[in-house]
Parts: structure tokens; C-alpha cells; sequence
């Protein structure tokens, strides 16, 4: 797998399990400066955790002042439905693919594209981690030269 180290580059994955979803994503600013992001997203099917994940990256993406991007994930109904190649036929999904689109708006190149599972296993893991996040909850590791802080993180509220 290729990837344009020149711009910001990022992977994200859902996870569902007993009606709870999880979600995590990588936002890679550089080789030697990234963030691990995992989510609490509370109740919804493995799509509802997928496509959260998405906007989830893309928000914190905007905040962090990433202009271009490109993103990876390994559900193909996600890639499809944001590349408008295939039609969303749930409506509450739907919803969430227009609020996407609304973030979408705030970065001038952006690129979604689908990696096999095995080119996804960190994102995997941050989204299984996210099945003990209570709903809202996110929990970050910044890792920027070799040093990693975690916290938890709020999003502005106006991008969501």
C-alpha cells in the first residue's frame, strides 16, 4: 500500500459488539507525529461505527488544520457511500453521511480509500478499545518524536 507522505494521512475502523459500537482512527500530521484516537459511540450497528469513525477523524483532522487528506478504512460500504459509487438505503445512516459531507467541506483535498483488514489493525484495535468508552468519550495518544501524552479530548461543538 502506497501513501502520499507529503499530506496528512489517516486509517479508521468501527466496532460492534452487543448492540455497543467502538470507534478509532490515526491521524498521521507527519512520519514522526501522530495521534491514536479512540471513541465511545455508545448503541448502533457496525456501519453506525464505521461511518462515525469517519467524521470523528475528519473533525479532529479540521482541528488540527489539516487543509488535504487522505483516509483509509477497510469497510467497503463506507468507501462507496462517501465516493457516492454506491447508494446509502438507511436513512438514519444516510443522516450521517451528509453531516460527513458537512465536514468535508472544511478540507480543501481529500481522498477515501479501502485497505484490506490486515492494513488496518491499529485503527482495529483503537475501535475495540472504544467498546469500554462510555458515549462521547474520547481518549487520545499523541505521539510526536518518540513521545507519547494521552488525554481526552472534547470536539468543537460546531463541526459536529
Amino acid at each position: 500500500m502506497e501513501i502520499d507522505r507529503s499530506v496528512p494521512w489517516g486509517f479508521f475502523d468501527g466496532a460492534a459488539q452487543n448492540n455497543r459500537c467502538g470507534g478509532g482512527a490515526l491521524l498521521y500530521l507527519s512520519d514522526s507525529h501522530h495521534y491514536v484516537l479512540t471513541f465511545g459511540l455508545g448503541e448502533g450497528t457496525n456501519n453506525y461505527a464505521e461511518l462515525m469513525s469517519l467524521k470523528l477523524l475528519l473533525i479532529f483532522a479540521v482541528e488540527k488544520g489539516c487543509q488535504k487528506l487522505n483516509v483509509f478504512g477497510d469497510s467497503m460500504n463506507v468507501i462507496n457511500w462517501i465516493s457516492m459509487t454506491q447508494e446509502c438505503r438507511n436513512m438514519r445512516l444516510d443522516m450521517l453521511i451528509s453531516s460527513i459531507r458537512r465536514v468535508l467541506q472544511n478540507i480543501e483535498i481529500f481522498s477515501c480509500r479501502h485497505v484490506y483488514r490486515e492494513n488496518n489493525q491499529e485503527a482495529d484495535l483503537a475501535s475495540k478499545a472504544g467498546l469500554n468508552l462510555a458515549l462521547g468519550i474520547w481518549k487520545v495518544a499523541e505521539t510526536r518524536d518518540g513521545n507519547t501524552q494521552e488525554y481526552y479530548h472534547r470536539p468543537f461543538i460546531d463541526l459536529i
